[in-house]
């Protein structure tokens, strides 16, 4: 590999992606006034517009053990994602697929918290999560049966089964509204769009998804 193919790889969207968000975050840790008024706050948003909000939250986060962990996850779906769709439609067309995955992703999983928290002037919500889990939801319908390690468990799973269970546990836990200081809406919403969007660019996920679940449960 030589100079320019390095160049090539670091300015693709996911690596420059990853690099904004590591230096906007690292930023806003030291600048308080930067994360104030890029954070979710959700009466704001609501009540004074300051629907940047939505967006902006994803590129901020609370510290570094929650930069890495998404972070990492976005690395090696976000990859993959974007390969798929340049693949599918071409660089440029394929470039914007993928940020409408991602950062649509982002976006639409803050919108069920807006309006939730809407008169909770103390609620406040960071972190590129939504985004993530539009990606990772996006992979395992290219792929359910690829292994996949739940909170680090030694023993991998299936793409879907994995899929199935962290959003069961979202769920659960976006209902019994837990004090547990992460978003679980945001993980569901993010999750459900990932799906949504990948079948709806690209169709033919559909049937080779049911055509792996069904060749896994009848081996």
């Amino acid at each position: 590999m030589n100079l320019f193919d390095s160049v090539g790889i670091l300015l693709t969207p996911t690596y420059l992606l990853l690099g904004i968000t590591v230096l906007t975050s690292v930023w806003a840790f030291s600048e308080p006034d930067l994360m104030a008024r890029w954070v979710l706050r959700p009466h704001l948003v609501w009540h004074r517009r300051q629907w940047w909000r939505v967006l902006t939250s994803g590129f901020v986060h609370a510290d570094y053990g929650h930069l890495g962990f998404n972070l990492f996850t976005f690395f090696f779906f976000g990859t993959e994602i974007e390969r798929v769709c340049r693949g599918y439609f071409g660089r440029g067309l394929g470039t914007a697929a993928f940020l409408l995955i991602y950062l649509g992703g982002i976006i639409i999983a803050n919108l069920p918290t807006v309006y939730q928290e809407r008169n909770n002037s103390q609620y406040v919500s960071l972190g590129a999560s939504g985004g993530v889990a539009a990606v990772l939801y996006a992979g395992i319908i290219l792929n359910p049966l690829r292994k996949l390690y739940l909170f680090f468990l030694p023993i991998g799973i299936p793409g879907f089964l994995f899929g199935a269970l962290y959003a069961g546990f979202s769920l659960v836990q976006a209902r019994r509204q837990v004090a547990d200081g992460i978003n679980h809406s945001a993980h569901l919403a993010g999750a459900l769009y990932g799906v949504v969007i990948m079948l709806a660019l690209i169709p033919q996920a559909a049937p080779l998804f049911l055509e792996q679940l069904m060749g896994w449960f009848g081996r």
